[in-house]
């Protein structure tokens, strides 16, 4: 069981690494699409947490549509992750 669980974490940071790297990509292909200024441009690509994606785009697209699934998949295997790692702290 143990050796499930330590596979099941690996697994789940590189799912996160993966997901963390096409969620940049895809802030860089909304940015190219909407073809947005330097300064909003920067916000996009550069605020933590998608701050800057959600406030230069309130407009719904199919490319959000897929920014929001992608984000829910990396939380959730973020989550897995960190229970985890408090579970090797604790035990």
């Amino acid at each position: 069981m143990i050796e499930q669980l330590i596979g099941l974490s690996i697994s789940s940071i590189w799912i996160v690494l993966g997901g963390l790297a096409l969620l940049f990509v895809l802030r860089v292909l909304a940015v190219t699409l909407a073809k947005t200024n330097l300064k909003d441009a920067l916000y996009v690509l550069f605020l933590p947490f998608s701050v800057g994606y959600f406030r230069a785009f309130p407009q719904r697209d199919w490319l959000k549509i897929v920014y929001r699934v992608v984000v829910s998949i990396v939380f959730f295997f973020s989550l897995l992750a960190v229970f985890w790692v408090i579970y090797t702290h604790f035990a």
